[in-house]
């Protein structure tokens, strides 16, 4: 897996002016469960880190993300957390995309904590660097080869030009993906 990253990480530092990965764009497609568009919240430039899980995934990969967001603190990380509704009745997806909300304010929450218990101001943008969406169809997911209803999370991270870096199953991979970010931002 490490070779794989460092191969990759080297194509894409040495590839120029790339395309964005289709996956990058299907990333940032719709909206987050508060409505406001994935695109107006990721700026042009930030990594990114794209967590797919799903409800029966979700605790070992937020656990993961939240990992990530305060090690790569400064780097600028965005994160884009699409959890797979597939299955679940469309009465029930209302009070998913509730619950969905209320992990958003409480990931927040708990982000800004952390910087003052280190002892340091949370950085004004920080409501910003997590967007969550509810995907009903579970689409993106499917396409990635995430089986329904499966305990399975994927994160993939893409550099600030939308190309892939590396990706890996989450809780375990999370190494992996930070030390990819981290090879790409000191290639810079």
């Amino acid at each position: 897996m490490r070779l794989l990253v460092a191969a990759t990480v080297l194509a894409a530092a040495g590839a120029g002016a790339a395309q964005p990965s289709p996956l990058f764009a299907a990333a940032l497609a719709g909206s987050d469960v508060f409505g406001e568009a994935l695109n107006r919240r990721v700026p042009p430039g930030a990594p990114l880190l794209l967590i797919l899980t799903n409800r029966h995934s979700q605790d070992g990969a937020s656990r993961a993300g939240r990992e990530m967001a305060w090690n790569l603190r400064d780097s600028g990380l965005r994160t884009v957390v699409r959890v797979d509704l597939r299955g679940l009745p469309g009465f029930l997806q209302g009070i998913a995309r509730s619950r969905m909300q209320a992990a958003w304010r409480q990931s927040v929450h708990d982000y800004a904590d952390a910087f003052r218990r280190a002892g340091r101001e949370p950085p004004p943008e920080s409501e910003r660097t997590l967007s969550i969406v509810a995907d009903p169809d579970g689409a993106l997911a499917a396409r990635e080869g995430l089986v329904r209803d499966a305990p399975q999370a994927l994160g993939v991270v893409f550099d600030g030009d939308g190309t892939e870096l590396a990706r890996a199953r989450l809780p375990g991979g999370r190494p992996e993906l930070e030390q990819a970010i981290r090879q790409a931002l000191g290639a810079r």
